[in-house]
């Protein structure tokens, strides 16, 4: 799990993390912190899903950072109440109406106020926005967040093997699992790679 107050630190992250030449899908969290079913996801997943993910994920938490001083919280910044946020993890709105809209420049489904997961490549020392999909994880709502917490480690484990976004849209609809999965939208790009493979 990686925070990202901007979408110019997001990028600066995974242009130091990755190597120039490395393929690999990134996810991108974009939730508000002010709403109940996000801190309980995080109070729930949020250390789970750092462990697990390992190396073979990343998730970048939109408009979240790191190291606030508590006596630096407005209404507009606060810090995450979980157990173990030793590195005081924090919630910044206006950061994440900015990178909100500058993510919603990019795709071509804007986010809509809910979770969403943004999946999308990296590769040649950039994100490739337009090589992308979306899960809106509000649509998979159930009791104990079963569903999104069975999203999340279907996509980690995955990870594990698949390096782009094409590949794993296409075991998504091989695994019958884009009928289960709610939410799901394309870009343009996975649009034709799916038709072309003929799993549209």
């Amino acid at each position: 799990m990686e925070l990202a107050l901007t979408l110019k630190a997001l990028n600066e992250k995974v242009s130091d993390k990755y190597a120039y030449g490395e393929k690999r899908i990134v996810g991108i969290v974009m939730a508000r912190y002010d709403i109940a079913v996000t801190r309980n996801i995080i109070n729930d997943c949020y250390q789970y899903w750092h462990y697990n993910t390992g190396k073979s994920l990343d998730f970048f938490w939109a408009g979240y950072g790191a190291y606030l001083c508590p006596d630096d919280q407005t209404n507009t910044k606060m810090i995450l109440n979980f157990n173990e946020n030793q590195n005081r993890a924090y919630f910044d709105l206006e950061a994440f109406i900015s990178i909100k809209n500058e993510i919603n420049s990019k795709l071509k489904n804007q986010y809509k106020d809910r979770i969403q997961l943004v999946l999308l490549n990296y590769s040649n020392g950039k994100l490739h926005f337009d090589e992308s999909f979306q899960i809106d994880l509000e649509k998979n709502l159930d009791e104990n967040y079963a569903s999104i917490r069975e999203i999340v480690e279907w996509i980690t484990n995955e990870c594990h093997s698949t390096y782009d976004v094409v590949s794993l849209a296409k075991k998504l609809k091989r695994n019958n699992l884009w009928k289960t999965i709610k939410g799901v939208t394309l870009g343009d790009a996975l649009n034709l790679a799916i038709g072309a493979a003929g799993l549209s």
